[in-house]
């Protein structure tokens, strides 16, 4: 086989990976509010603390703010993702041009998660000291206790 030939099955390769990676990508991010699994969501975690009109009305402003910021921040990301799968299709990508994409993703998503936590700080200037407890509790279930792929439905607390 020629050595160009041989570069033209790279590329075509490279160019199939980096469309089923983009196909991935956009399905999982379009699809994540879909899933067949359970996952509490934002407004999920706040039912059930007994909040007032006040409350219900302030924590739902705070949490639509958030949704928008949250979105922007998402599409930024998913856009760095891209850039870095096109970057890997160059068989002469600069490694420090790698770490420089790389470091601008990480940045990105600190900043989503510094937003998500400021928004809960936020939050909990409106409730009650058992109202936070209880807010606190349930994410804490979802951040330490979610189950992996082996043992969906089986509770993580219990031995």
């Amino acid at each position: 086989m020629k050595p160009q030939s041989k570069n033209s099955w790279v590329m075509v390769i490279l160019i199939a990976s980096l469309a089923a990676n983009a196909v991935w990508i956009t399905r999982t991010i379009l699809l994540s509010g879909h899933s067949s699994v359970k996952k509490e969501s934002s407004d999920q975690r706040v039912r059930n603390l007994n909040l007032n009109p006040e409350q219900r009305g302030e924590i739902r402003r705070l949490m639509t703010e958030f949704r928008l910021v949250q979105m922007e921040y998402k599409q930024k990301i998913l856009d760095k993702r891209m850039e870095i799968i096109e970057g890997l299709s160059d068989p002469y990508l600069d490694p420090k041009t790698l770490t420089k994409l790389v470091k601008a993703l990480n940045d990105l998503e600190n900043k989503l998660n510094q937003q998500y936590v400021n928004t809960l700080a936020r939050l909990g200037t409106f409730l009650d000291s058992g109202q936070r407890v209880q807010l606190l509790l349930r994410l804490s279930r979802q951040w330490f206790f979610q189950p992996t792929r082996q043992n969906r439905g089986h509770d993580m607390r219990k031995p």
